[in-house]
């Protein structure tokens, strides 16, 4: 199992760019999302895994989907030890063949992105830590491993 078929099985696109320039937004990202990525983390990669996976999702300054999925890949690649946020942002765009960026998606991206300033993070976050609550640094509780 690959953290990329986790992903599609929580109901998520696989690719970053596929939400780029949308915002956290609950339809795209929601705690019922997340409980899934962390229950298919916890069943295929064990309970650190999954505990590394909370830590993330209470780290990160905003969950729009793309940042999401770039941290969480990070993550999965480190072999789920967490180490700190990244600091990707909610913009990602799709490669043409010969490596260089697709300028049109890109604009399509930054278009929708002028339009939606709506950030949802927090009540995302907040609905999937309440599952946690002695497992997270907001609580004074840091998981074992």
């Amino acid at each position: 199992m690959k953290i990329y078929d986790i992903v599609s099985q929580a109901g998520m696109s696989t690719r970053p760019e596929f939400y780029s320039g949308r915002g956290a937004i609950r339809s795209d990202l929601n705690s019922d999302i997340l409980f899934k990525i962390h229950h298919g983390i916890g069943k295929h990669f064990g309970e650190p895994a999954s505990e590394s996976f909370v830590l993330l999702v209470e780290a990160m300054p905003e969950l729009s989907a793309t940042a999401f999925l770039n941290e969480l890949y990070l993550l999965a690649g480190n072999d789920f030890k967490f180490q700190g946020i990244a600091g990707f942002d909610g913009f990602d765009f799709a490669k043409n063949e010969d490596g260089t960026h697709n300028l049109a998606q890109g604009m399509a991206s930054l278009m929708s992105a002028l339009g939606n300033n709506r950030n949802d993070t927090e009540s995302i976050r907040a609905e999937f830590l309440s599952r946690f609550p002695k497992k997270t640094k907001r609580w004074g509780i840091y998981p074992c491993g």
